[in-house]
Order: C-alpha cells, then sequence, then structure tokens
C-alpha cells in the first residue's frame, strides 16, 4: 500500500476539512434561507389580507355614504366627515341621486 508524503497527507486533510466546512455552511444557509421564506409568505398573506379588507373598507363607505345621501342622514354624514370621508350628491336621473365620494388630502 502507498503511504502519501508528508505534503500530499496535509493538503488532502485540509481539503477534506474545508468540505465538512462547506456542508455545515450549507446547511445554515439552507435554515436560514427556509426562516426567511416563512417570513415573507406571512407578510405576502398579511398584504393580500390588507387588500381585500381594503375592498371591503371601500365598498362599505361607498354605502354608507349612499343611505346617508339617500336618507338625508346627517349622523351618518357626520361620522363619515369625522373620518375625513366627504362626499357631494350627484345626480343620475331626475329622480335618483348618487353620493360622489371626495378623499381628503
Amino acid at each position: 500500500m502507498k503511504t502519501f508524503s508528508g505534503w500530499q497527507y496535509w493538503t488532502l486533510t485540509i481539503l477534506g476539512l474545508a468540505a465538512v466546512v462547506m456542508v455545515l455552511v450549507d446547511m445554515a444557509l439552507y435554515q436560514e434561507n427556509r426562516t426567511l421564506q416563512t417570513e415573507v409568505a406571512q407578510r405576502q398573506r398579511e398584504i393580500n389580507q390588507a387588500v381585500r379588507l381594503s375592498r371591503l373598507n371601500n365598498q362599505l363607505i361607498r354605502s354608507l355614504a349612499a343611505v346617508s345621501a339617500r336618507t338625508g342622514d346627517t349622523q351618518i354624514r357626520d361620522l363619515l366627515a369625522a373620518q375625513g370621508i366627504t362626499f357631494n350628491l350627484k345626480a343620475k336621473a331626475a329622480t335618483e341621486a348618487s353620493p360622489v365620494l371626495e378623499p381628503q388630502p
């Protein structure tokens, strides 16, 4: 059986240790990547939920404004105004009016 010379032994030993270190670093990076992917997925779910809630919020505001405009309910108008939401009546037809929301700066 052939034995390695001193420099060959140390070269192979160092290369073997380097391979072990690279495997350990790869495992750590893999775990960190999984953690970051989980965080990103959670943030994306929150963003998607916020978009859905925003649509619902807009529909609710429009409905409240329409009811206030149709019935002349000043309490609803004041409630919306307290939140910075104002609207004006815009005639659709001769007998029907609908609110036009005006965002506040």
